[in-house]
């Protein structure tokens, strides 16, 4: 991991199809890593859009600044465990992407 987390936590209990996220972070890098089940992950930065599926653990995601990013869980019981760079501070969210 290339930043020494100022937090953690885990995503669990989402059932299947919803979508979580749905922001980037104006400072703050972000590491996720899917402990079960499957997870696609929507990145957006400037005109470039990916998915990726995270859906083992053997494989994390460091999301930069500035990334907008939005997760949905595609399995019941699948599980997110994320490192993060900052303290939660719901103002260093950019909601819209543009």
């Amino acid at each position: 991991m290339p930043f020494l987390p100022a937090r953690a936590f885990v995503v669990t209990h989402v059932p299947a199809g919803m979508v979580r996220g749905g922001h980037a972070h104006r400072r703050g890098q972000q590491w996720l890593v899917c402990l079960n089940g499957s997870i696609e992950v929507l990145m957006r930065c400037h005109d470039e859009e990916v998915i990726l599926l995270l859906d083992s653990g053997r494989v994390g995601l460091l999301l930069g600044p500035g990334v907008w990013c939005q997760q949905k869980y595609l399995d019941e019981g699948s599980v997110l465990l994320v490192f993060a760079s900052e303290p939660y501070d719901p103002a260093s969210y950019i909601e819209q992407w543009t």
